[in-house]
């Protein structure tokens, strides 16, 4: 349910320009989305409860205090708890500076909510847009701006992983692009995130792959679509991390959705 939401901004604001905003608690269990063909950037907000956000191939879920990020053009569907249902606002925007916002990660964590100026959704004698678009500079100044300007190489590849892990990916690929040594690439992004390079793209294809296979597409077009060169590499690496083939794994996921909403 869209408890507010607000349409009618100006035009003449240039590097962040807010084409709409809103909040409210959708109907818990039933798919949002975003169709193609928006070219608004959009940033939802959790104010409170949790749900899942499903971008470029990926499930993440995301919780309170976090926001997850749509780009133009995207086709993305999101979807609250059922136990633990969420209230979000958001704020869809284009503008100069917009599109940098397409370099961070599909969900962010934040310390404080990003849009104050929602508080003053319904009260038509507050300049929304104007306010909406200085909470967007500040956030902007928060997430892209950083005061230490050396380039963190470890997120921006942790990102290039997320967005490209169905394309060829190497170690040795990351070090020549960054100009570092593979050793010591290897040795930080180890000590960052807890896995190896090679791990991690493992983790995210596979993450992906359970998502394609809810989608209906066979084993093989799973491990095409995800990035695997061998499909029994695939069904190898998928049944040593779930503990079944993707196939069975899909079954009785599908079972437990049945059954779900049965007992509803």
């Amino acid at each position: 349910m869209i408890s507010a939401f607000q349409i009618d901004f100006s035009s003449e604001l240039h590097d962040f320009n807010p084409k709409f905003a809103g909040e409210g608690a959708p109907t818990p269990g039933v798919y949002g989305s975003v169709s193609d063909g928006t070219n608004a950037t959009i940033i939802h907000y959790i104010v409170q409860g949790s749900g899942q956000f499903y971008s470029r191939g990926q499930v993440f879920p995301v919780r309170a205090g976090q926001a997850f990020l749509i780009c133009p053009n995207e086709k993305n569907t999101y979807i609250s708890d059922p136990k633990d249902p969420w209230f979000y606002r958001w704020v869809g925007f284009t503008g100069a500076l917009s599109y940098q916002f397409e370099s961070l990660p599909a969900v962010l964590d934040l310390d404080e909510d990003p849009f104050p100026s929602l508080e003053y959704l319904q009260d038509p004698s507050k300049p929304l847009d104007y306010m909406l678009a200085g909470d967007l500079f500040h956030l902007y100044c928060k997430l892209l701006k950083p005061k230490n300007k050396k380039l963190d190489h470890i997120q921006q590849i942790i990102n290039h992983i997320q967005k490209h892990y169905m394309d060829p990916l190497t170690v040795e690929g990351f070090a020549k692009q960054y100009g570092l040594d593979r050793r010591y690439l290897s040795r930080q992004f180890k000590k960052r995130t807890g896995y190896t390079i090679r791990s991690y793209i493992t983790k995210v294809r596979l993450d992906s792959s359970r998502h394609y296979l809810m989608q209906g597409y066979s084993g093989k077009e799973v491990a095409t679509m995800c990035g695997f060169t061998d499909t029994s590499n695939f069904y190898k690496i998928f049944k040593d991390r779930f503990g079944r083939n993707p196939s069975v794994w899909r079954k009785e996921q599908v079972q437990k959705t049945e059954d779900y909403h049965n007992q509803g």
